[in-house]
């Protein structure tokens, strides 16, 4: 009797699992990994456009910028950052409010405070050493987002859900008292 060569149909549909099961690991993976860098990101992002409101800051008489819109904070701030406009979420997203730029207008019109918002997609460790205090100027604030606008609440850097978002993780930076 002739020896058959090959696989048998069991054997190759058990190798076919197994590369299945491996294949969503990795996936599963590398999509973790890349919501991890895209949070990543935004935190760079908010610390560029403090770095740039600072130096705005000092060229400016002691005052922060007060936009009415992003595109009017863009243009504030445009040469204070590398490139021709502030960073943008790494989604490019601007359905949702993914950045946030509170000010205080109640010193004359000028504001003299501010808080800078992300939206991040995971409990990242940067969440226990950022601004949670919320600003207590809240009855003079006007707010500049990147995106839809949220509500005045949405500087509630405790309580992300005030803006409208499903994303659970607020990061705040800034200077709110």
């Amino acid at each position: 009797m002739k020896k058959q060569k090959g696989f048998t149909l069991v054997e190759l549909l058990v190798v076919i699992a197994i590369i299945g099961i491996l294949a969503t690991l990795a996936i599963v993976s590398l999509n973790s990994a890349r919501t991890k860098s895209r949070d990543s990101r935004r935190v760079a992002d908010l610390r560029t456009m403090q770095t740039a409101l600072e130096l705005y800051y000092d060229d400016s008489s002691q005052k922060y910028p007060s936009p009415s819109t992003w595109a009017l904070f863009n243009t504030a701030l445009t040469s204070y950052v590398q490139g021709t406009a502030l960073p943008v979420d790494p989604m490019n997203n601007s359905d949702t409010a993914r950045y946030i730029y509170g000010f205080n207008t109640a010193a004359l019109g000028s504001p003299t405070n501010y808080i800078l918002k992300g939206f991040l997609e995971t409990k990242a460790s940067g969440l226990d050493s950022d601004e949670d205090a919320d600003p207590v100027w809240a009855t003079s604030t006007f707010v500049a987002s990147y995106g839809t606008a949220p509500v005045l609440a949405g500087l509630d850097c405790d309580t992300p859900s005030d803006t409208g978002t499903t994303t659970p993780y607020a990061y705040c930076i800034g200077n709110p008292s």
